[in-house]
């Protein structure tokens, strides 16, 4: 009985070291000529198929940061692609340039960036200090392509958040309970 307690005790000392509240955020969203209308120098068609996907994710504690975004069928070459800060409809300023764009396939380009943020580039990305942000709410950066036409930006991809972080300490929680109530039930076995 004494091991028993011992061990138990042991495993919770061991999980306190591990409690920092680290989560890794998830996101992605839909880049599309929709949300950039308002800015069209040149407007683009009702029926324009011009757009693409994006994806990445941010670990809130190291600021490691990865964003991976892939478009087709704009109205001529990428003339610069960068994040924006910003809310949705809302334009705003440069935060990071992502660079030249990589032709992937025949007419699909994407704009890849790995990064650490700063603290301030953090708050920026999720709109202030704060981390309250559940699936599907939009973060406060969006992925902008610009062109010769649209040189404000043609298509845009506002950064959603698409899973929920579980904060390291609650994980360990969670699986701490689950052995503490393995070893009840082999107890009373």
């Amino acid at each position: 009985m004494r091991s028993k307690l011992v061990a138990l005790l042991c495993s919770v000392v061991l999980m306190l070291p591990f409690a920092a509240n680290a989560a890794l955020w998830n996101f992605s969203g839909g880049i599309n000529a929709d949300q950039e209308r308002a800015t069209h120098t040149v407007d683009v068609p009702a029926i324009f198929f011009g757009g693409g996907v994006l994806s990445g994710s941010l670990d809130d504690v190291t600021g490691s940061f990865v964003l991976n975004a892939y478009y087709a069928g704009t109205t001529g070459p990428t003339m610069g692609q960068h994040l924006h800060e910003g809310a949705p409809g809302v334009a705003g300023p440069i935060v990071i340039d992502l660079g030249s764009p990589v032709l992937v396939a025949p007419g699909i380009w994407s704009a890849n960036y790995s990064s650490t943020l700063s603290g301030s580039q953090m708050d920026s990305l999720f709109g202030g200090p704060s981390r309250n942000l559940g699936v599907g709410d939009a973060m406060n950066w969006y992925v902008n392509i610009h062109t010769a036409a649209n040189p404000d930006g043609e298509i845009r991809g506002q950064l959603l958040v698409a899973s929920s972080p579980v904060p390291v300490p609650a994980s360990l929680w969670l699986l701490g309970s689950a052995l503490v109530g393995t070893l009840g039930v082999r107890r009373r076995a």
